[in-house]
C-alpha cells in the first residue's frame, strides 16, 4: 500500500475499517465490501442498458430475488441459518483441543493452543471478541458450555434465526404495466441528452493508480537479463536492425543490385566475378546482367499462379524488393499476387525506358520485324 493511500485511510476514523474498534451490535465482522461488489457482478448485464432498460431490469431480478429468498427459508433444517450452523459446527470441533479452569462463578479460563482467554457466560462475551462481533460463540464459549452442560445452539443471536430473515425479506415489489401505459409529462417533456462524440478510442479498461503493479501481457517476456546475439554478425550485444558489421549482406548479388555506385559507371563492377554489369555504348546506365537472366536467389524466389494451369502454384523467375511478410509455400519465402503484377509493371516500363534510350534496339527490332512481315 502506498502512503498516498495510507494516508487516506488514515483520515477515516478506524472504528469504520478496523475490527478491532468494532463494536458488538452489528453482530457482523466483515471490513471489506464483498458484498456490494457480489451485487454489482450480479447486475453486470443489466448495466449495459440504457438508464430507464437499466432500472426496469434490475428491477424485474430483484423482485424475483425477493420471492426466492423467501422460499428458501421453507428449506432450512433447523431454526438457525444454515451457513451460522456451519460456523458453529465449525467451532465446536475446535472446541476439542482448548482446555478450561473453572473459577467457580462465572469465569472460565479457556487455553487454546499459544493463547489463553476468559470467558463469561452470564455476559457472552469472550476476550477474542469472536463471540461478540459474529454473535456466533467460539471455541474458548463453547468449551466452558460443555462444562457446564449448555446446548450452543442456544446461545446464537436472534439475528440468525429464521424469523428475521423472513422480517428482513417481508417487503415485496409490485409488478409494472408497460412503457405503453406510463404517465406522459405533456408540458416540459425530458428528452435524452445531446451525444457527444469524444476524440479518441474509447477506453475499455479501468484506470489504474500510479502505485497499482501492471500485469504483464500473455506470451510476452522483458529481454532483461537474456543474452542477444545478432543474425547477421552473429556476435552477442546487439540485435540485426543495429548491427554495423557488414557480415554476408553486402558480398551478395541482392545487395549489389541496389548499391548507387553501380548503377551510374561507365565501367564494370569492381565485383566482376559475382556482379557482371551490361554495358552498352549507347547506354548511359549500366544494367546489372543478372537482374535481366538471372531467376533469384532461392530466398528471393516468390508463389504465383501457374500460366497455363487452372490450379496449383508455381516459383516465379522475378525478384522482389519487398518480400512478403512472412508469407512461405513450400519451405520457401513468397509474395502476394499483388506485389508480383507491381513487379512485373516495373519490368514493362524499365524495359520502355531502355528502349527509348537505346534507338540502335528499336531500329534493330523494326528490321526483325519486317523480316517475319
Amino acid at each position: 500500500m502506498g502512503a498516498t493511500s495510507t494516508n487516506d485511510l488514515l483520515a477515516i476514523p478506524p472504528l469504520h475499517w478496523s475490527r478491532a474498534y468494532f463494536t458488538g451490535n452489528s453482530k457482523c465482522d466483515v471490513v471489506d465490501n464483498n458484498l456490494a461488489e457480489a451485487f454489482n457482478g450480479w447486475i453486470v448485464d443489466a448495466r449495459c442498458h440504457p438508464i430507464i432498460s437499466m432500472l426496469e431490469e434490475i428491477r424485474k431480478m430483484v423482485m424475483q430475488r425477493l420471492h426466492v429468498k423467501r422460499s428458501w427459508v421453507n428449506k432450512w433444517k433447523t431454526n438457525i441459518a444454515p451457513r451460522a450452523q456451519q460456523k458453529l459446527e465449525k467451532n465446536m470441533e475446535l472446541s476439542v483441543q482448548c482446555r478450561l479452569v473453572w473459577n467457580g462463578d462465572g469465569g472460565f479460563e479457556v487455553t487454546h493452543g499459544e493463547n489463553q482467554h476468559t470467558v463469561n457466560l452470564n455476559t457472552m462475551q469472550c476476550t477474542c471478541r469472536e463471540w461478540e462481533l459474529t454473535g456466533i460463540p467460539c471455541c474458548h464459549a463453547i468449551c466452558a458450555m460443555y462444562h457446564d452442560s449448555k446446548e450452543p445452539q442456544t446461545f446464537i443471536s436472534e439475528w440468525y434465526t429464521k424469523e428475521r430473515y423472513l422480517e428482513s425479506y417481508k417487503h415485496v415489489l409490485q409488478p409494472v404495466r408497460g412503457k405503453k401505459f406510463w404517465p406522459k409529462r405533456e408540458d416540459d417533456p425530458i428528452g435524452p441528452p445531446k451525444l457527444k462524440v469524444m476524440p479518441g478510442r474509447p477506453k475499455k479498461k479501468r484506470r489504474k493508480d500510479k502505485d497499482e503493479p501492471v500485469k504483464q501481457k500473455y506470451g510476452k517476456l522483458s529481454s532483461a537479463g537474456f543474452k542477444i546475439t545478432c543474425s547477421n554478425c552473429k556476435q552477442v550485444g546487439h540485435r540485426k536492425n543495429k548491427c554495423t558489421n557488414p557480415g554476408q549482406k553486402e558480398t551478395s548479388w541482392y545487395w549489389h543490385l541496389y548499391r548507387p555506385e553501380n548503377w551510374r559507371t561507365n565501367i564494370k563492377c569492381e565485383c566482376y566475378q559475382l556482379c557482371p554489369l551490361f554495358l552498352s555504348n549507347d547506354m548511359k546506365t549500366a544494367i546489372p546482367e543478372f537482374y535481366l537472366f538471372y531467376p533469384g536467389l532461392p530466398s528471393e524466389q516468390v508463389v504465383t499462379r501457374a500460366a497455363k494451369r487452372k490450379i496449383g502454384a508455381s516459383i516465379s523467375q522475378y525478384n522482389h524488393a519487398s518480400k512478403g511478410p512472412g508469407l512461405k509455400w513450400r519451405g520457401k519465402q513468397a509474395v502476394t499476387t499483388r506485389q508480383l503484377q507491381q513487379q512485373q509493371s516495373d519490368q514493362r516500363r524499365q524495359s520502355k525506358r531502355r528502349t527509348s534510350q537505346n534507338p540502335l534496339d528499336t531500329q534493330s527490332s523494326q528490321t526483325d520485324a519486317n523480316a517475319n512481315n
